[in-house]
C-alpha cells in the first residue's frame, strides 16, 4: 500500500515538474477539467540487437481530482496497446490497465484506498497526519473484457496457492493472443522499465507463469522527437498547441516533452 500511494504522489510530482516550464492547460482527448494539465513525451524502446523494438508515447495528466498516465505502445510487428495508471482522488481508487487497442481486449486491476479526502492535496495531508493508512491492506478487483472478475486483498498476492488459483481463472478470461503479447512484452523487459511502473508486478504477475528464462532486461529507453501523427493513429490526437510545440521541437531536432 505504501509503495502504491508514494508512486501516485511521485507521478503527480513528475507531471507537475514537466508543467512547470509550460503551465498552460492543454485539453486532451475526451472529458477533462479546465484545471487539468497534460504533458506528453515520445520514446523509442529497444533491446540489445534490436530484437524487440517499441514506439512509445507517455501522456501525463494532472489535476486535484485525478492523476493519470497513459502509455501508448506499438510493437515492432505493429500491434498496439495502451497501459494506464489512473489515481482518482474523488473516490480514492487506483486503476492499472493494459488494453489491446485494436481488439479492445484488456485486463484491469482496481484498488480501493483508505482515505476520506477527495483531492490530491487533501490526500497528501491525510496521509501525513495518519501514516498508518499507508500500511492498510487494500481490497482489489481484477476484471477483463468479459463479465468475470477476481476479488481479494493486495496481501493475498503473497500467498502462492491463492495467486495460482487467480492466475488460472484470469487466463481463462483472456484470449491466447493477448496472453502471448503480454509474455513477449514481459520477456523483452518492456514491462519492467520505470515508464511502465506497475505493469509487471500488478498485472503480469496475475497472468503469466514465471519461467527460469532470464528476461532481456537490457532495454534502452531513449527520448524521441514528438510525434503527433503517431498519437493520433493510436487514438489520442494532440491539441493544436501540442502540434505547434511538436513542430518547433522538430525544427530544432529536440526530443522533449510537448
Amino acid at each position: 500500500m505504501r509503495a502504491i500511494v508514494i508512486s501516485s504522489l511521485l507521478l503527480a510530482a513528475c507531471i507537475a515538474a514537466a508543467n512547470a516550464e509550460d503551465p498552460r492547460a492543454v485539453p486532451p482527448p475526451g472529458a477533462i477539467t479546465k484545471t487539468e494539465h497534460e504533458v506528453r513525451q515520445h520514446f523509442r524502446v529497444t533491446s540489445i540487437g534490436a530484437i524487440d523494438q517499441y514506439t512509445v508515447t507517455r501522456i501525463g495528466r494532472l489535476s486535484e481530482l485525478r492523476d493519470e498516465e497513459i502509455i501508448l505502445i506499438q510493437t515492432k510487428a505493429g500491434d498496439r496497446f495502451a497501459f494506464t495508471r489512473d489515481a482518482r482522488y474523488d473516490n480514492q481508487r487506483s486503476i492499472y490497465e493494459l488494453r489491446d487497442i485494436d481488439r479492445t481486449e484488456f485486463i484491469r486491476l482496481e484498488l480501493k484506498k483508505p482515505f476520506d479526502a477527495k483531492t490530491r492535496s487533501a490526500t497528501i495531508e491525510e496521509a501525513r497526519k495518519n501514516p498508518k493508512l499507508l500500511d492498510v491492506d487494500l481490497p482489489l478487483e481484477i476484471t477483463t473484457t468479459g463479465n468475470g472478475s477476481v476479488t481479494g486483498f493486495l496481501s493475498h498476492k503473497a500467498d502462492v496457492e491463492t495467486v495460482r488459483e487467480w492466475r488460472i481463472t484470469i487466463r481463462r478470461m483472456l484470449s491466447g493472443s493477448f496472453i502471448d503479447a503480454m509474455e513477449l512484452m514481459q520477456t523483452s523487459g518492456l514491462l519492467s522499465i520505470p515508464l511502465l511502473n506497475g505493469a509487471d508486478k500488478l498485472l503480469a504477475d496475475f497472468v503469466l507463469y514465471r519461467t527460469e528464462c532470464t528476461p532481456r532486461l537490457t532495454v534502452e529507453t531513449m527520448p524521441a522527437l514528438a510525434d503527433c501523427r503517431f498519437d493520433a493513429k493510436m487514438g489520442y490526437p494532440c491539441s493544436d498547441k501540442q502540434d505547434e510545440r511538436a513542430a518547433r521541437a522538430a525544427v530544432k531536432t529536440e526530443a522533449k516533452p510537448y
